[in-house]
């Protein structure tokens, strides 16, 4: 691929005492040079099978010597008399190897030369270059002399060329060259001049290493080159690291992506899915509105929170109290917490302990240690003395491994909750308390101070604890900040703007304050919407509902935005889109027959991916046999008997493998003519998607 290198080397006495003109040309042309003065003799034609192309680029005027490059360089040479003169400048290029090959170097003679001309030669300049085709390294080598010419040979030294500037203008050109050569080729590749940086990328830059050979003769050299290769390895595994949470991060926005624009189609549509079909036959029947997918995506987080809570329940008959002292220890961290989250933190630990309760708040405090350690104070109000100083006894030996310089914090936090331990048995508490109890931080005196500073709202009484409630779990379902400032801030800019709420009272004024936050989540973190509405009062909801539709409306995302793309190929991106979208209007039963698919293509020796389930469903929506079993009727159609018994065990259990199209027995299908109107059972969802490159059918390697 093309790739963006230029570097610009000053060559002097001073760094190099044996530096020599004619050494430097036969080096880089591959040639044999004879030193007129000396007769030393410079061969460097072992290098003549990469140097496939050499030129030299002067100007009409001047003396004629300056046409050879032996005759030039030799007078470059005597010219410069101090010990420590700077001989030549030299530029060191990358070739784009997509616009010609070794045998045929016009274009990178054209692009070579169209630079020179445009940068070097109005400077006074003359150039040498040579191109080197080096297996996988095509580049260029230009000698450029550091004195004006004039008509009576070299001037004065060209002090100009050795700014910055000059240099970061020539970095740009040679880009802008190697671009429209591209272009020329009827290349799609780009290269660019600019730092990552720049452009905007995470990612970090890595050191050049240099050639291998002269460590051999050179130890510092060796240690060196160690080195760089060293921190180049550490560099390349963190931007590895990066790039895998920006593809994590690409998928949750290209979902939300989606989301948006699903939620602007669909969020007046209340209609909800059909019932699962329980019996051995597809349903033929299904649902032609839909809701939007924010909306599904709590509904089914509602229903996944039941199926984890009763599983948990049968295998832990203590999961109810140990998930309210893990509600509180999260919810006091900021942190969400649900079920489905217990459940999933329940199957990672291991079950040969007494006290699971332990360990999972054993990894909590791990998690505090590792990603948010100022906030280890808050681990006090977080959980009773006895499971801080549990937590904190099992997790010391991993704070000396791993974070020394956090193993006294932690050893704080042990005294203090030592310090706690007698107060707290005094006190005649529940050992299970009540989640809802837990769920908030009852609002402190600065939140109240805030509230009674407004006149307008002297009158609400001792109804500041749901009102800070209200936006203390909205602001944290949405990941947003929520303090007595911010609650100060907003409430004058509602008092001089005059948008409170007429007639004030505890429910208007909590709608109003709420607002903002879920119109930013709306806007902002549209993949948070499905948490922030199941933060909302219930009672309100559907006008919440609506307040986030309104706010969508102007602000809908094309699903593959730039982060997207950065992150994923195309066809992921498309594959995300087209299991979404088919996520959206089947039923758990009609999705699983994708797996059975995917099996039976695999066992066949090809793929069957989402883009094409949805260009068969789509393809088969009007099939009168449905079009789950009309794919599986192609199937059989399509292949040997021998090829159908290999794949019959990964056939869904309604199909039918009794019939003597699998017993080897293949006859004819008969051919159903299909009525007008006529869709059968699937849903042909072609308009609510953009539409998709429909991929081959699925055929065996």
């Amino acid at each position: 691929m093309s790739i963006y290198h230029l570097t610009v080397k000053m060559h002097s006495r001073a760094k190099n005492k044996k530096l020599h003109a004619l050494r430097a040309l036969a080096y880089r042309t591959g040639s044999r040079i004879i030193d007129p003065v000396t007769q030393h003799i410079y061969d460097s034609t072992s290098k003549s099978r990469e140097v496939i192309h050499n030129a030299t680029i002067t100007p009409s005027f001047g003396p004629a010597w300056k046409d050879s490059a032996q005759a030039l360089w030799q007078h470059v040479h005597q010219s410069e008399k101090r010990k420590d003169a700077a001989i030549f400048r030299e530029f060191e290029c990358a070739l784009p190897k997509e616009i010609a090959d070794g045998a045929s170097p016009e274009a990178w003679v054209r692009l070579i030369e169209n630079f020179i001309r445009e940068q070097l030669t109005p400077h006074g300049v003359l150039v040498t270059y040579a191109i080197h085709n080096k297996p996988g390294n095509p580049h260029v080598h230009m000698m450029c002399t550091t004195r004006h010419w004039t008509a009576d040979g070299f001037g004065p030294k060209n002090r100009a060329l050795d700014t910055f500037k000059v240099l970061y203008g020539w970095r740009k050109s040679w880009a802008d060259h190697c671009n429209a050569a591209l272009q020329r080729a009827g290349r799609s590749e780009r290269v660019t001049h600019k730092s990552f940086a720049e452009l905007g990328l995470q990612r970090e830059a890595t050191t050049h290493v240099g050639p291998a050979h002269v460590e051999q003769s050179n130890p510092q050299y060796a240690q060196k080159r160690e080195e760089v290769i060293a921190r180049n390895k550490k560099a390349q595994e963190r931007n590895h690291r990066r790039r895998l949470e920006r593809q994590r991060r690409a998928h949750v926005h290209l979902r939300a992506g989606v989301c948006g624009v699903q939620m602007v189609r669909h969020i007046g549509s209340w209609e909800g899915f059909a019932p699962a079909n329980q019996g051995a036959q597809p349903s033929r029947t299904y649902p032609l509105a839909l809701r939007s997918k924010a909306l599904d995506d709590a509904a089914l987080a509602d229903q996944s929170d039941a199926d984890a809570r009763r599983q948990l329940l049968l295998a832990w008959p203590d999961a109810e109290t140990a998930f309210n002292v893990l509600a509180r220890w999260r919810e006091t961290l900021g942190r969400s917490w649900s079920w489905s989250v217990f459940l999933r933190q329940y199957k990672r630990i291991r079950k040969s302990q007494e006290n699971p309760l332990a360990e999972l708040l054993a990894k909590e405090l791990m998690w505090v240690v590792s990603r948010a350690h100022q906030r280890l104070p808050d681990c006090l109000d977080a959980a009773d003395p006895p499971h801080v100083i549990r937590a904190a006894f099992s997790v010391k030996e991993w704070v000396g491994k791993n974070k020394p310089q956090l193993l006294g914090e932690l050893e704080a936090l042990i005294e203090q909750a030592q310090s706690r331990l007698p107060e707290f048995r005094q006190r005649a508490t529940p050992s299970a308390p009540d989640v809802q109890a837990t769920a908030l931080k009852v609002p402190s005196a600065t939140f109240r101070e805030v509230l009674v500073s407004f006149p307008e709202l002297s009158h609400l009484g001792g109804s500041e604890t749901d009102i800070v409630a209200a936006c203390q779990r909205l602001a944290t379902a949405i990941d947003r900040p929520f303090t007595p400032e911010i609650l100060r801030k907003r409430l004058q800019r509602m008092t001089q703007g005059k948008e409170l709420p007429e007639p004030i009272n505890n429910e208007s004024l909590i709608e109003s304050l709420l607002i903002k936050d879920l119109v930013f989540a709306a806007k902002r973190r549209p993949h948070r919407l499905a948490v922030a509405l199941r933060a909302v009062p219930p009672l309100r909801r559907a006008f919440f509902e609506e307040l986030v539709r309104d706010a969508l409306i102007g602000t809908v995302r094309e699903p593959n935005h730039a982060q997207a793309a950065r992150a994923l190929s195309a066809f992921q991106q498309l594959e995300l889109q087209a299991r979404w979208a088919v996520e959206q209007v089947l039923t758990p039963q009609q999705l699983a027959d994708f797996e059975y698919r995917r099996s039976c293509c695999q066992r066949l020796g090809s793929t069957y991916t989402w883009q094409t389930f949805q260009a068969d469903i789509n393809r088969l929506a009007g099939s009168p046999q449905g079009w789950q079993r009309a794919w599986w009727d192609e199937l059989v159609d399509q292949f040997t008997p021998t090829e159908l018994k290999s794949i019959s065990a990964f056939c869904p259990a309604w199909y039918d493998r009794s019939s003597e199209l699998w017993s080897g027995m293949r006859s004819t299908p008969s051919k159903v003519t299909q009525q007008p109107g006529d869709r059968g059972h699937a849903q042909d969802f072609r308009g609510q998607q953009a539409s998709f490159t429909p991929m081959m059918a699925c055929k065996p390697a």
